[in-house]
């Protein structure tokens, strides 16, 4: 089992969970649900309309969030981050960290430990990283603390900067992978197209790869989770020493090797299994856990609804020496440039303006001009 991130390059970016031929090496009990539970940062959502199945989502309940089990209303398309910060405290504590840090303004990396910088590569450009503060989670990133989730960590959790836009999303999954792969695979190649494959596709999100993962005889096809997703615009950084023209020009003109970028982490989402009653023998790989540790700060204040809190949950083991995160490269604006935008848009409005008046002057010079010379000519015919 892997996770990986596919069109990148877009702020459509697709979560991809490659499988076997089902979440669990046995088949899955009757009794017991597999899902995906995804932990989204701020910078991160999941648009309701590129999704195939909104009836496959359930938004966690939060008393503060207000969350509903799929109840897109409340999710914000197309705000960037900061939307619940109309005051700019949390711009205002990033910009001020980065100019304590004195390196101009760098970008901060999410994640990183205060006093170290961290370089970032770009085609042709080396991006320095200034570090936040220790303590403090990073308001774009998804960052995690492992503790418990107290009603105490709930409260102060849902006070945290930016708190309103964290989400967490449960996606139900089909129990029989399993028995789905070996039909699939009897069926004629004509078939594999049919409309039962685009219907299981529509509900569940599931896209099987046409290659089979073994070469035996009883080789069962690959199943792959595509979850897709939306990133929203980061907050600009504030640099404390305005660039010069140069680098403003060339910024300006070369923006995908002169921009600037910050690195937002997600959490590798969690593969679950819900069941009314614990099972008797061990689920391999999957390890019993609580309800309240599936939201661990900074979601702890999101919590499960009501009729899953009460199931027994199971989490699948990750592999060893398998990274717990993953990582988006984001644009990000750059203040310093408002001034030399603002400027070049008013000179643009200015230039504008004049060519719009001088070219209504002669327009009306020409429709005065052929006014003169019809009514020359019709004074003529009267005569």
């Amino acid at each position: 089992m892997s996770w990986t991130f596919k069109s990148t390059d877009s702020f459509h970016p697709t979560l991809s969970l490659a499988l076997g031929s089902g979440p669990t090496d046995a088949p899955v009990p009757s009794y017991c649900q597999p899902y995906i539970l995804v932990r989204l940062p701020p910078a991160v959502f999941i648009d309701p309309h590129t999704f195939p199945a909104h009836s496959a989502l359930t938004f966690l309940n939060s008393s503060l969030v207000d969350f509903r089990a799929v109840d897109f209303s409340r999710v914000e398309l197309e705000a960037a981050v900061g939307w619940s910060d109309p005051r700019g405290d949390v711009r205002r504590r990033r910009g001020s960290a980065s100019s304590a840090a004195g390196n101009g303004g760098a970008v901060r990396r999410v994640g990183d430990k205060p006093g170290k910088r961290r370089a970032v590569k770009k085609p042709g450009k080396d991006t320095f990283v200034v570090v936040g503060q220790e303590d403090e989670e990073d308001e774009m990133g998804g960052g995690q603390r492992r503790l418990r989730a107290t009603s105490e960590s709930k409260r102060s959790d849902a006070r945290a900067p930016l708190a309103r836009e964290r989400t967490a999303v449960l996606l139900a999954l089909d129990r029989d992978f399993d028995r789905r792969g070996q039909d699939q695979n009897n069926k004629d190649e004509s078939d594999e197209g049919d409309d039962e494959g685009d219907d299981e596709e529509a509900l569940t999100g599931v896209k099987r790869s046409s290659s089979p993962t073994s070469s035996s005889s009883s080789s069962k096809e690959k199943t792959t989770i595509d979850i897709p997703l939306h990133v929203r615009y980061l907050p600009p950084r504030h640099a404390s020493t305005p660039p010069s023209p140069s680098e403003i020009l060339d910024r300006i003109l070369h923006p995908s090797t002169s921009g600037l970028y910050d690195d937002v982490t997600l959490s590798l989402p969690d593969v679950l299994l819900a069941c009314t009653y614990s099972p008797a023998s061990t689920l391999s790989p999957f390890e019993a856990v609580e309800p309240d540790e599936l939201l661990p700060p900074p979601h702890s204040h999101l919590t499960l609804p009501p009729h899953l809190a009460s199931l027994e949950w199971f989490r699948h083991r990750p592999a060893p020496q398998t990274s717990s995160r993953l990582t988006l490269t984001l644009p990000q604006g750059d203040a310093s440039l408002a001034g030399s935008v603002q400027q070049l848009t008013l000179a643009l409005f200015v230039v504008v303006a004049l060519y719009i008046a001088v070219s209504l002057r002669s327009t009306l010079n020409r429709v005065r001009q052929t006014q003169a010379q019809w009514e020359k000519v019709m004074l003529g015919k009267t005569k």
